[in-house]
């Protein structure tokens, strides 16, 4: 397995301008925390000679549930348009299918979530782009149906109209086919602006080529749109069962070799027509779409290989000559800890017991620590052996498929209305931001009627911790805690102002913690401006704490259950 520290630092910090190319995120170089501290004192250790590339686009979300209405002052840069919904989604008159999340049925109900103009094709993307343009975000990241059909019109409940056989297959067939309409990857014969909705057919080529028209001024101006092979292909069978009937066990779900063909053909329609454009795929669900194609590996004749090498291979082989196809490897990661071992609570639910709320805050460790051993079936029973997801992803990029980035576009690790679920949140950006993650868009899941307000208040400690857009930088230097299961620290520097420091620091105990913070920076500095989350607010509050100040170490002691954003200038 790759070993981070390996990474040389001047390779990392030659170029710290940003471009189109995944690869152009990496690791952070050198130790990592521990927990090897024993002291009262928790001892940090920050050292700016140690430097990589944050990417711009990990602070994301999806606009869906709690998220629905965004306000800007979150300062997010990325939002993903994206889910089940979008696995069946017709461009050209904007209806989309449901799936097992409602009914199995088609209707326009994204035109209300965006509030969109649905007379007129992409009505839902034209609100959705515009929406995330207008607060401030400078990527998004749209999905490309590759089922075999898209809705057509307006069903009354099921499309099937009464329960589906036992081999899923509609007693009505003739209700079930005018329902829906074949997607093709590529249209044979000129590109239309102003397709005809009522033909056999929606071509997924002709909606890139309309994407790059209609929001050609955005991209004059720098903005990004990317790409995503669907949806969560290996649930297909559970999720879309009515739009991908089948009999057979193995005809629910693609097998490996059909869904690498699906990705590339699809991946081709969009180079074809947005060259510069970046393709993530496969969006994955969880550890077992990436191992096993939700168990599916049997049906390919793959049994033992995982999918993860299947598919990064075949992408690479794709790509030929060119510099590649599917940029960027994406999947959704849920953590499947819980509070007691396999009995406990999820901690992606609500809950706040006691026990919970300590499982929560310590489950992004999970993306990086090797010594971290989480409470989940992944760990214990699958590998028995720390997650320790994000190099291991890397790992299998270095060997399969090098150069492509990594996106996380669907996650939450609960408690969105609790500051366990803000610790947590901010602990996994930095995560993140250290362990080069090119792409994130947050998903939440909190009950209907919540804002997800400990969500926000952590994206804000990192993107608008004082009010007035103030953000961690760009370039991110090393950071150590010698008891990291009690406190996290991420650190950073502004390329345009390099004697700027924002350090994040996250207690996560019920109690005070006492810090001694050694800085080993080129640059002194003469204030310090300090920015907390507690539980009392919601909102990050301006404290009037200050360091401690020596000649290279300063003292900070940190509120229970809280994150601090201290600036250094």
């Amino acid at each position: 397995m790759m070993r981070l520290a390996s990474f040389p630092t001047a390779a990392l910090v030659s170029s710290l301008s940003f471009g189109m190319s995944a690869a152009n995120t990496s690791p952070l170089p050198g130790p990592r925390d521990s927990t090897k501290g024993k002291g009262k004192l928790v001892n940090i250790t920050i050292d700016s000679q140690y430097k990589t590339k944050i990417s711009p686009w990990i602070f994301g979300a999806n606009i869906i549930g709690s998220f629905k209405d965004v306000d800007d002052d979150m300062n997010l840069t990325f939002f993903r348009l994206g889910g089940n919904r979008l696995s069946a989604y017709n461009w050209e008159n904007n209806y989309s299918h449901a799936g097992s999340d409602y009914n199995y049925q088609n209707d326009l109900w994204l035109c209300g979530v965006f509030n969109a103009n649905c007379d007129e094709p992409g009505g839902v993307v034209t609100a959705f782009v515009e929406k995330a343009f207008a607060n401030r975000a400078s990527a998004v990241l749209l999905t490309i149906p590759i089922l075999d059909h898209v809705a057509y019109k307006k069903t009354r409940g099921d499309v099937c109209l009464t329960k589906p056989t036992k081999d899923w297959q509609c007693p009505n067939r003739d209700h079930y086919k005018e329902s829906f309409r074949q997607s093709k990857p590529k249209k044979d014969g000129p590109l239309s602006l102003k397709p005809n909705k009522d033909d056999a057919y929606v071509y997924q080529d002709e909606f890139v080529n309309w994407v790059k028209n209609r929001f050609k001024n955005h991209l004059s101006q720098g903005k990004k749109i990317f790409y995503s092979m669907d949806n969560e292909p290996g649930l297909w069978g559970a999720t879309h069962n009515r739009v991908r009937p089948g009999g057979k066990y193995c005809e629910h779900n693609p097998s490996y070799p059909e869904l690498l063909k699906r990705n590339i053909d699809y991946a081709r329609a969009v180079k074809l027509n947005m060259k510069d454009s970046l393709v993530f795929g496969p969006a994955h669900y969880g550890w077992l779409g990436m191992k096993t194609l939700q168990n599916f590996a049997s049906c390919s004749g793959d049994g033992g290989t995982p999918f993860y090498k299947y598919y990064m291979e075949g992408v690479r082989r794709a790509a030929g000559k060119q510099k590649s196809l599917v940029d960027v490897y994406d999947f959704h990661w849920y953590p499947e800890v819980r509070s007691n071992g396999k009995k406990g609570q999820r901690i992606t639910g609500k809950a706040t017991d006691k026990d919970t709320v300590v499982a929560r805050v310590q489950a992004a460790r999970s993306y990086w620590d090797p010594q971290f051993d989480e409470k989940s079936w992944i760990s214990q029973d699958d590998l028995r052996s720390p997650v320790r997801l994000l190099p291991r992803v890397q790992s299998w990029i270095a060997q399969y498929n090098p150069g492509m980035g990594i996106a996380i576009t669907e996650y939450t690790l609960g408690g969105e209305d609790h500051i366990s679920g803000a610790i947590a949140q901010v602990d996994a950006l930095g995560s993140f931001a250290r362990e080069g993650v090119f792409a994130a868009s947050f998903w939440p899941l909190a009950p209907r009627g919540s804002t997800s307000k400990y969500i926000r208040a952590a994206f804000k400690m990192f993107r608008n911790y004082d009010g007035k857009r103030s953000t961690f930088g760009d370039q991110m230097i090393s950071a150590i805690s010698d008891q990291v299961d009690k406190v996290a620290v991420y650190a950073s520097t502004h390329s345009k102002d390099p004697k700027k420091l924002v350090l994040i620091l996250i207690n996560k105990s019920f109690k005070v913690q006492s810090t001694r913070i050694t800085l080993n920076h080129k640059h002194s500095f003469k204030a310090a401006n300090i920015f907390t989350l507690t539980e009392k607010s919601t909102e990050p509050e301006k404290s009037q704490k200050n360091l401690k100040k020596g000649t290279k170490t300063h003292l900070f002691d940190i509120p229970p259950m809280s994150v601090s954003t201290i600036e250094l200038q």
